[in-house]
């Protein structure tokens, strides 16, 4: 994702509560404690800035709790950025979506100097992202698991899971993080056995820990493409097989 096109540096601190709206806002709910967390926007940032940038370790879910209720279900869990949907802060063509997040301007920190009062996303849903879960969720305890603060999935998953056929949503906060930084899934966090869970995901970063489990697919940035109905195919072909992550393939499209 692209930052907002701004030369001076905006702050905004958030909290990963949210109030949803209807099926195309949601609101941030911004605090100033010390849970809150800095986010940078700036023109030279790069799109890991905003969603994806590491955050510090003392905002990272630190304990080995199980983070979800035990299932003997076989497991898939889904990444979202890049993954499902491709997002601009600036108009892009062939938008399928405007996702308005909505700025509390009551709030008596924040630090924005936007003309308006809502940040728009510009939206891209990769073909058949829908029909890919449906067609998952009759086999499979399906999950969604990202990168991204709850409050921008939540927004986004309004528009690709109107079914709400995904059986959780496991959230920034919800990651590990190396001693380098960076965040990824640690899928024994599951509390599933792990011969039976995949996961789905554009970056080897999210599931470094369990390389056996990953899926590897192609970036989405727009351009569409048949891949989640070509690989829905194949999961639901494995799915009656005892051990799943024998039968998946390792890698889908042109990685």
């Amino acid at each position: 994702m692209k930052c907002l096109a701004k030369k001076q540096k905006i702050q905004k601190p958030f909290s990963v509560q949210s109030n949803i709206i209807g099926t195309e806002a949601v609101v941030i709910t911004l605090l100033n404690n010390e849970n809150t967390q800095n986010i940078i926007f700036d023109q030279a940032s790069n799109q890991q800035m905003l969603i994806r940038s590491p955050i510090p370790q003392e905002n990272i879910q630190s304990n080995t709790a199980y983070l979800l209720p035990y299932s003997q279900r076989k497991t898939i869990v889904l990444d979202l950025d890049e993954t499902l949907i491709h997002s601009e802060f600036d108009f892009t063509n062939n938008v399928d979506k405007i996702v308005k997040i909505m700025i509390n301007n009551d709030t008596a920190d924040l630090q924005v100097d936007f003309n308006l009062n809502y940040i728009p996303i510009y939206l891209q849903i990769r073909t058949g992202a829908a029909d890919f879960i449906q067609t998952l969720s009759e086999y499979y305890d399906v999950i969604l698991w990202t990168a991204s603060p709850k409050s921008y999935a939540d927004a986004l998953m309004q528009e690709i899971d109107k079914r709400q056929l995904v059986k959780y949503r496991l959230y920034r906060n919800d990651c590990s993080i190396t001693d380098r930084g960076m965040l990824y899934k640690d899928l024994s966090r599951l509390g599933r056995n792990l011969e039976n869970v995949a996961i789905v995901d554009n970056s080897r970063q999210s599931f470094a820990k369990h390389p056996d489990n990953g899926i590897l697919i192609q970036d989405f940035y727009g351009k569409q493409d048949n891949l989640l109905f070509e690989l829905g195919k194949e999961l639901v072909r494995i799915q009656k097989f005892n051990n799943l992550i024998d039968n998946i393939p390792k890698k889908w499209g042109d990685v």
